[in-house]
């Protein structure tokens, strides 16, 4: 926007393609206003961790951005070699793929850790000999017809 340009995008990191003058503009421009050069070589020397992965973790909790951003920064300072900072993001975007992968837990599980089981089946018990109607145990549960018909299942059968 400051230069009268658009369509500026960043590169992955293994990319062998050359980068445009305005892009390395660009993007030390981002990086002085992300992490300035002072502020991240104090935060950089201040930060003794047992493995860099764990010094860049300490030093991004100081500054408005990511990770990677960080790595970038100690890379282009020189405070990290460009083989440590691949290293670092390929093994960061592989964990971030295999989370995206993830099935992201087992509903009834989290149910079962947050409701007594007695009380699931005696408010079964209620609704099965028309004590409690199944809208209001519903309600009580936090859960649909289906899935309290479905904890009771698995409760029984445990």
């Amino acid at each position: 926007m400051w230069i009268g340009q658009n369509s500026l995008y960043n590169l992955p990191t293994e990319s062998t393609q050359k980068v445009s003058r305005t892009e390395v503009l660009c993007n030390a421009v981002a990086a002085e206003i992300l992490a300035p050069v002072k502020l991240f070589a104090e935060a950089w020397e201040k930060e003794f961790a047992e493995n860099l992965e764990a010094r860049i973790g300490a030093v991004v909790q100081g500054f408005p951005c990511s990770r990677e951003v960080i790595a970038r920064r100690a890379a282009d300072l020189r405070l990290i070699t460009k083989a440590d900072y691949a290293r670092l993001v390929t093994a960061w975007r592989n964990c971030a793929a295999e989370k995206k992968n993830s099935s992201g837990g087992n509903f009834l599980t989290a149910v079962k850790s947050r409701l007594d089981p007695n009380f699931v089946l005696a408010l079964d018990r209620d609704t099965r000999t028309g004590r409690t109607m199944f809208t209001e145990a519903c309600e009580l549960t936090g859960l649909n017809r289906k899935s309290f018909d479905t904890l009771v299942r698995q409760l029984t059968e445990a």
